[in-house]
């Protein structure tokens, strides 16, 4: 849970500071996507870091606060119902953008969430490709 505190509360500075020198929405998203990369390729540690979930939620909560409620509720139903964490992630990320697209967002915003459900699911490939080895194991006995 440190971790996650963590994670999800070290890009709020820079996010909260990119509405103090007043940018764009189109500027603010462009953080929020710098903020999730940093988290995952660190340079101070050999561009090797987290998944970035926590990172996306943060940033989330920054730009659509209602979503990131959601997302929330809906990441814990879906834990409680799969029981395998990057599943319920990559649902809540592609959610979270299927609600912004319902609920009207800005493009940037929507545009954002895609970019952010990418960049989520390219750091989850290694889960998805073991479980689908596991799978295909599975079907074959």
């Amino acid at each position: 849970l440190l971790t996650l505190a963590i994670d999800f509360f070290k890009p709020l500075p820079t996010l909260y500071l990119s509405t103090l020198v007043h940018m764009t929405i189109e500027q603010q998203v462009s953080v929020c996507i710098a903020c999730i990369l940093g988290h995952i390729a660190p340079i101070y540690n050999y561009f090797k870091g987290g998944k970035g979930v926590a990172t996306a939620l943060a940033c989330l909560c920054f730009m659509t606060p209602g979503i990131a409620l959601l997302a929330v509720v809906y990441w814990l139903a879906s834990i409680a119902t799969t029981r395998i964490s990057f599943v319920s992630s990559l649902l809540t990320a592609y959610s979270a953008l299927l609600w912004t697209i319902m609920a009207g967002y800005d493009h940037a915003i929507v545009i954002g969430y895609a970019c952010i459900a990418f960049i989520l699911t390219m750091t989850h490939l290694p889960n998805i490709s073991s479980s689908s080895a596991l799978l295909s194991n599975a079907k074959s006995r």
